[in-house]
C-alpha cells in the first residue's frame, strides 16, 4: 500500500499526459482493427468524382454470401428509393450512412 501511494504521489503530475497517451493508443489501435478488418473483405478507399456516385452496396456488417446487393445512384438532386415492403430499403440507407460517416472520417468502406 506504501508503495502505490508513493507511486500515486510521483504520477500524480503526470496523469494529464498519461491520459493522453491512452488515447492516442486506442485512436491507433482502432484504426488498426478498421484497416485490418477492411483489407480482410475487400474494402477500399472511396472514390469521389464526378456528379453521380453509382454504387452497388451490402450492408457491411453482413457476410456476402448473406446479404442482398443493392443498386443505388445517387447524383445532387438525391435519390429516391422504392420497393415493397421489407425489401431492404431501410438497410441500404443505413449502409449508405455508414459509408459516407467513414468516408468522411478517411477510413475504407465496404
Amino acid at each position: 500500500q506504501q508503495a502505490l501511494q508513493q507511486l500515486c504521489s510521483e504520477l500524480g503530475g503526470q496523469v494529464p499526459a498519461l491520459r493522453s497517451a491512452v488515447c492516442g493508443a486506442e485512436l491507433l489501435l482502432t484504426a488498426h482493427c478498421h484497416a485490418s478488418h477492411a483489407l480482410r473483405s475487400g474494402w477500399s478507399l472511396p472514390q469521389i468524382g464526378g456528379e453521380l456516385l453509382d454504387a452497388t452496396l451490402a450492408p457491411y456488417w453482413m457476410e456476402p454470401g448473406d446479404a442482398v446487393f443493392s443498386h443505388v445512384q445517387l447524383s445532387k438532386r438525391g435519390a429516391i428509393a422504392t420497393g415493397p415492403n421489407m425489401s431492404g430499403k431501410s438497410t441500404l440507407m443505413r449502409a449508405l450512412g455508414a459509408c459516407a460517416l467513414l468516408a468522411n472520417c478517411g477510413f475504407l468502406c465496404p
